[in-house]
């Protein structure tokens, strides 16, 4: 195990799911075991998970919602206590599952570092010496001395963040922490992470739904679904077989039909489907960053070539909230009435 870091095998996890009618659903620790030997309503959030992290590997973790993925981290963290299976680690674990976690608003930004690095694990001398670089990193360096009730949330958060980066850990896990401030302190986070990797002498495991940042960090990836492993792989791979997964469960063919009739306009021209093409499927509704695409608009010309004119087309791109991120024109080749 001389360049694993980190081994798991076996590993399962399961909550019981006891209730019994007109009664609240109360029990003790120690009657778990007895619940899951004696009934069969519990929920398996992890069964049979096997993998391996070696020193200077970046493990991306990706998967859909209530996949198990959070559970995991969890227990790797030891915040949690498997149900089965056993885990071997070595060196130093750190884990930051919620940015922020143990900050006192009343206490000032300089008392939050203390108090917050000691709860991650760091010691009191560890801290002073990278105390300077925390405040630098942070940006908040002005209001150190100011309680943090009355930071800005993305004030708060970028501090909580900068405690966390500064771990000197063996093992570091990171769950959806890339959605802290703005822009411009998430590249600064990423860039952060990639410096603490670049000599390889640490393991890193992250959890996003940001599959852009994943592909930037890691070289490995871990898919999960429904609490099972689903593939395990190079890092390309992996996000390409969660993203088929997602365009198998998506009605494609409807979501794409453009056979409204109470659509505005005169009607002369009547755009009937869209389509996408890329150079490894015929089809798809989903596509990564970087690779080649080709969109496909199918018409109907509703009057003779020669009365058209001054057509303009532009297809917009919006990011999952409706905000536009791009424009791009459409020429049009028009040909016999289909």
């Amino acid at each position: 195990m001389d360049d694993i870091a980190l081994r798991v095998e076996n590993l399962s996890k399961a909550y019981p799911l006891y209730q019994k009618k007109g009664t609240k659903n109360i029990f003790s620790l120690g009657a778990w075991s007895n619940i899951l030997r004696n009934r069969k309503d519990h929920f398996w959030a992890l069964q049979n998970i096997n993998f391996e992290v070696k020193k200077g590997e970046v493990l991306g973790i990706i998967g859909p919602n209530g996949a198990g993925k959070s559970t995991l981290l969890k227990i790797l963290a030891r915040i949690t206590e498997p149900t089965r299976g056993r885990i071997e680690i070595q060196g130093r674990v750190q884990a930051l599952l919620e940015v922020g976690t143990g900050f006192h608003p009343e206490l000032t930004g300089r008392e939050n570092i203390f108090l917050n690095g000691a709860m991650l694990g760091m010691r009191q001398q560890e801290i002073r010496q990278k105390f300077e670089e925390i405040v630098d990193f942070s940006g908040v360096s002005a209001f150190i001395d100011t309680p943090v009730k009355y930071y800005s949330s993305g004030m708060y958060v970028r501090l909580a963040f900068s405690v966390a980066a500064h771990l000197d850990a063996d093992i570091l896990i990171l769950d959806e922490v890339f959605a802290v401030g703005d822009q411009g302190f998430q590249r600064k986070a990423i860039d952060k992470l990639e410096r603490i990797n670049q000599y390889k002498e640490k393991a890193l495991i992250i959890v996003s739904h940001n599959l852009g940042t994943i592909k930037r960090l890691c070289n490995r990836g871990l898919l999960i679904i429904n609490g099972k492993i689903m593939a395990v792989g190079e890092q390309d791979s992996i996000i390409s077989i969660y993203l088929n997964n997602i365009d198998k469960k998506d009605k494609i063919n409807d979501f794409f039909s453009l056979k409204d009739k109470s659509r505005k306009g005169n009607q002369n021209i009547t755009f009937t489907s869209l389509n996408f093409h890329n150079h490894i499927d015929n089809f798809k509704k989903t596509i990564q960053s970087g690779q080649e695409l080709s969109i496909e608009i199918k018409y109907t010309l509703n009057m003779k070539v020669d009365a058209v004119k001054d057509i303009k087309l532009s297809i917009g791109i919006l990011n999952n909230w409706g905000q536009p991120l791009g424009q791009c024109p459409v020429f049009f080749l028009l040909g016999q009435k289909n």
